[in-house]
């Protein structure tokens, strides 16, 4: 999968997901993507301020969109009201 498909997928299923955080094997089989590659991506995500990475050492768990994420898929924490359903 391209980078930016990735970014894209990624942020878009943790903006319908926002406010709730998402944990990573669960996030790897909605985008299609090997956790080994998503856990890379995520964490640049995480270092540029588009989601926030809960991780134990430097085991990413689980991850949440941030207001910074949310603007460059272009939505606004306020007109999310969609229910993410588990």
């Amino acid at each position: 999968m391209q980078s930016t498909n990735l970014t894209r997928a990624v942020l878009g299923t943790l903006a319908d997901a926002y406010p709730k955080t998402v944990h990573v094997p669960r996030l790897a089989a909605e985008v299609n993507c090997e956790p080994d590659a998503l856990y890379r991506h995520l964490w640049l995500l995480h270092h540029v301020g588009a989601i926030r990475a809960n991780a134990r050492g430097d085991v990413l768990e689980a991850a949440s969109i941030t207001d910074a994420g949310l603007s460059l898929i272009g939505r606004q924490a306020h007109t999310l009201r969609r229910p993410f359903k588990p």
